[in-house]
């Protein structure tokens, strides 16, 4: 029973767009004058649905409520979660030591994404395990120095 209540009432699967037309036609069908109404022949319409249009609007408000809510409440946790990512990699580049820093800078001297760097290095290494840089390829070069690898 609980998984029925569950699909019928999804928000995620409720097209918010289809919704809103149902909103905006149930309002319209609420609050026109009665000479655009029978213009618009919907005079005897109105008299026979008219119970279900208002059910719709009320339905269909609650809806587009809590659509606008669930919304609002999912970029508010957006931002904070954006704001604490942002607040650990500050901690993480503010640790850094002075032989991490001079790599990083590297990268914006070279004005570059990706720069060769020796794999065995432990300053590189400790980078890596901060999750600061990765290695971008498993194909590098090695000579008498060492492995190099693009990071």
């Amino acid at each position: 029973m609980e998984r029925w209540f569950d699909m019928v009432f999804d928000l995620k699967r409720i097209p918010v767009k289809l919704v809103l037309v149902f909103w905006i036609c149930a309002i319209m069908l609420l609050v026109l004058p009665e000479s655009t109404l029978s213009y618009l022949k919907l005079n005897d319409f109105l008299i026979l649905y008219g119970k279900y249009i208002g059910i719709t609007f009320i339905f269909c408000s609650a809806l587009l409520f809590a659509a606008i809510l669930t919304s609002i409440i999912r970029a508010i946790k957006n931002r904070i979660r954006k704001n604490k990512i942002e607040h650990s990699i500050m901690e993480n580049l503010n640790r850094l030591d002075s032989f991490e820093k001079a790599i990083l800078r590297e990268f914006c001297l070279q004005n570059k994404n990706t720069i060769s760097m020796p794999s065995n290095n432990s300053t590189v290494v400790g980078l890596e395990n901060k999750g600061i840089i990765y290695q971008a390829s498993d194909l590098g070069f090695a000579n008498s120095l060492g492995s190099f690898f693009p990071y």
